[in-house]
């Protein structure tokens, strides 16, 4: 008996649902009933995860988070149910996904689909009759035999292994059934290896300088804490290019890019086949002299890095720039055992350095302490900033980049100091998280941010929640109270968090991330790809928005695979129904990819600087919201021309 669908969703699917209504209600749990006239009410919804993989048949998403759900069959009382073989439904169920589906009973293969066989390498016919332990081995966090046992939702990484004995990551889900009247099991298993290959490259670019190709900070610290552990001897070296503001005031950026990438090459070329220099931002870099035990061998890096700088810079104009730099370098262990001290030794001998006329290198003595002292200070004036009232929030906007509307803002931190101006933040933060001030630092952002919130016509401010300040015991306490003290609303704060706060602690971070939901808080990922860079985050924790981080936008116009990588985090975002915004847009370039793409809002020194709150942006300039506008509308024009065709050939299918 053939029923007949009312309703079309995905065409294989609903195709299979009008030609074997018991197979598909059965695999998904819902209710299939035919009435005496042979007519079927469906109405079939489902959503793409990460992976865009969708096997709605079983009712598989990865990883975990559903944009929609499978809805039941519409019941309808009756007097017999459709009749037919199990077996064969199961099969053209298996032949609808582009997944790898496998049948087996006590771990011998009844069947696979042909996407199985494809990714073994195998015809589909030698299949029935091997052992799924002649190609499955135990995957990082579990063995096969296990995942066998599990009769739920959960999904668990396994190795596939094809016959040409290529080791394939996949993932694996899968559930017990009735196959020709006897009990057996199904399996949907996913290839990771597009997955794994993004996020490795999207660690690499995490882990390097964009400009130079450099490592960066992190990659730094890590390589550091592995000598550190093994006991090495070895020596690191902090580099500032003398004078670096000059050059970029007086012959732009382009040039003072220029002088960053020819200053690197000339480091590389001086390091040894154990060493690496590293940039850290701007024009300062750091150098890992392995095997080094004594004062003397730091001398002679500086020594050749300063020789080495003697031949001027080139630069697009064909003007020759003079540039020195300034060393300053520290022993391991003599000086410090582990990174921070180490590096805070170092930068003590690059400050004196730099005081005895730059185009210097020092190594640091006992006696130059005097910026320890200087910290100090800092630290005791952090302690009386917030009761003199010194702080103060800058305000950048957010722009939706569909209509260029400006619908947010992103709330700094700044410090008026009596004494000495205007502080960076770049300074003092730095001083506020090692001496653990930044949680009251962070609490009195929160709160002057509830109190303005009151006064931006309705749009939303977020904030940047420190690591510390999220771990603090009192963290939830105080937010309800302070929103009750200024009579905020939640849903007008969105508190911004990085891939740290996870690592560290990630049961814990769930538990406070539900509850922040729970209270109407909006949660932001910041950076995003500078940590870890795990795509599992955006599935695991409760983020309503992805923050782009500013390297990945810098990188659009340098690196090839930037635009793909901007685009998948875009694509996966939006499909676990994220909101996506890109940070450090300052070219109206990058603006119209990233609305092109479908960011959703962007934010940067092109749409507005952050400013006191009296000086606020509430619209960008009228030539870029033009521009936006207009990309938009295009974008909008070739997704529809793009949904008319999928629609004749689903059409042309039937």
């Amino acid at each position: 008996m053939r029923a007949r669908c009312t309703h079309t969703g995905w065409l294989a699917l609903s195709l299979l649902a009008c030609t074997a209504p018991q197979a598909v209600a059965a695999a998904t749990g819902t209710v299939a009933v035919a009435s005496p006239t042979g007519s079927i009410l469906s109405d079939l919804y489902w959503g793409l995860g990460i992976s865009a993989l969708a096997f709605a048949g079983i009712g598989w998403l990865i990883p975990g988070r559903k944009a929609w759900t499978l809805a039941a069959f519409q019941r309808k009382k009756t007097k017999k149910t459709v009749a037919g073989d199990d077996g064969e439904r199961v099969a053209a169920l298996a032949s609808a996904t582009f997944e790898a589906i496998i049948i087996h009973r006590d771990g011998i293969v009844i069947d696979g689909n042909p996407q199985l066989a494809k990714l073994l390498g195998r015809s589909p016919k030698d299949l029935p009759g091997t052992s799924i332990y002649d190609f499955l081995r135990d995957g990082p966090d579990i063995d096969v035999a296990t995942v066998t046992t599990f009769n739920d939702d959960t999904i668990h990484e396994l190795v596939l292994v094809a016959s040409n004995g290529e080791r394939i990551p996949v993932q694996a889900r899968g559930r017990d059934i009735l196959y020709h009247g006897q009990r057996a099991r199904v399996g949907c298993f996913v290839d990771l290896r597009e997955r794994k290959e993004a996020e490795q490259r999207i660690r690499h670019l995490a882990q390097h300088d964009v400009l130079t190709g450099l490592p960066n900070r992190a990659l730094f610290a890590e390589r550091v804490a592995e000598l550190s552990a093994r006991g090495a001897s070895f020596a690191i070296a902090m580099v500032d290019i003398d004078r670096f503001k000059d050059v970029n005031d007086g012959h732009g950026h382009h040039a003072g890019d220029t002088v960053i990438r020819e200053t690197a090459a000339r480091l590389q070329r001086l390091l040894g086949p154990h060493d690496l220099v590293a940039r850290l931002g701007g024009d300062e870099f750091a150098v890992i002299l392995a095997n080094t035990h004594f004062s003397f061998q730091i001398e002679d890096f500086g020594h050749r890095l300063l020789a080495s700088m003697v031949e001027p810079i080139e630069i697009a104009t064909g003007e020759r720039l003079q540039l020195d730099v300034s060393i300053g370098g520290a022993l391991c262990p003599e000086h410090a055992a582990h990174l921070d001290g180490l590096v805070g030794k170092a930068d003590i001998a690059l400050f004196h350095a730099k005081q005895q006329g730059r185009g210097a290198s020092l190594v640091f003595r006992p006696g130059m302490n005097e910026a320890i002292e200087k910290r100090r200070a800092l630290e005791a004036d952090l302690d009386l900033a917030i009761a003199r009232g010194e702080f103060e929030l800058y305000l950048q906007p957010r722009v939706n980049a569909v209509t260029a509307d400006v619908v947010a803002y992103e709330a700094l931190l700044r410090w008026n100091h009596p004494q000495r101006g205007l502080v960076s933040p770049g300074e003092f933060i730095p001083v506020a998280e090692a001496s653990g001030q930044i949680v009251a630092l962070g609490e009195w952002v929160i709160a002057e941010a509830c109190r303005l919130s009151h006064g931006l016509e309705g749009r939303r401010i977020s904030v940047n929640v420190s690591p510390l300040q999220f771990r603090a015991s009192r963290f939830l306490v105080r937010l309800g109270e302070m929103l009750k003290e200024t009579g905020t609303q939640a849903s007008q704060i969105e508190l911004e968090i990085t891939e740290s706060v996870l690592i560290d602690d990630d049961k814990r971070a769930l538990q406070v991330l539900d509850e922040l939901k729970r209270m109407g808080f909006d949660v932001a990922l910041d950076d995003f790809g500078t940590g870890y860079s795990s795509l599992s985050y955006l599935s695991r924790y409760p983020f309503d928005t992805i923050k782009i981080d500013r390297s990945f936008v810098s990188n659009l116009g340098v690196v090839d695979s930037a635009q793909v990588i901007v685009r998948s985090i875009i694509a996966l975002g939006n499909g676990l129904g994220m909101q996506i915004v890109a940070e450090g847009v300052e070219t109206i370039e990058e603006a119209l990819f990233l609305t092109q793409a479908g960011c959703d809002e962007l934010q940067g020194y092109l749409l507005g600087r952050p400013v006191p709150v009296g000086d606020r942006l509430t619209e960008v300039r009228p030539a870029i919201g033009m521009q936006l506008k207009g990309m938009a509308e295009a974008a909008h024009r070739g997704k529809n021309t793009h949904a008319a065709q999928v629609v004749e050939l689903e059409r042309e299918a039937v």
